[in-house]
């Protein structure tokens, strides 16, 4: 269950969420095979609905991985460490409810134990765009 900030935020239309490619990958997986269950559709019909949110999706550069790569490992999920450098590379706030993302950032940033923004998060942009992370 996602925070009542959570929810504003998502909620709030002046706010561009973000969706990686790589929580859409690992979500879709997870339907695939059976490990997060739908009551009703299929992997293709997720899909669709994740569109019809209207999330502006991010890709994932070869220069993120690679800095995924060199991350210190605070935490071992690779799809994980690929939202964080996307975070910081974008200098966007993350939504997560992961604790050990938490060490990837600057900790006086940290609102509510939810919203993880960037040390270097300095311009108006950053306010305006959130990258969501999937959490199920």
């Amino acid at each position: 269950m996602l925070s009542t900030k959570a929810q504003e935020i998502i909620a709030d239309p002046a706010n561009e969420l973000l969706f990686s490619y790589t929580s859409l990958q690992e979500l879709l997986n997870k339907v695939g095979r059976g490990k997060l269950r739908l009551t009703t559709g299929t992997v293709r019909d997720v899909a669709a609905r994740i569109d019809a949110l209207g999330l502006t999706y991010l890709p994932i550069t070869m220069e993120q991985i690679k800095a995924a790569a060199e991350l210190p490992h605070h935490h071992s999920d690779p799809s994980d460490r690929v939202l964080i450098v996307q975070a910081q590379s974008e200098n966007v706030p993350l939504l997560t409810v992961d604790r050990e993302i938490r060490k990837y950032f600057h900790p006086d940033a940290v609102e509510l134990k939810l919203i993880v923004q960037p040390s270097s998060a300095t311009n108006e942009n950053a306010r305006d765009r959130s990258l969501w992370r999937f959490h199920h």
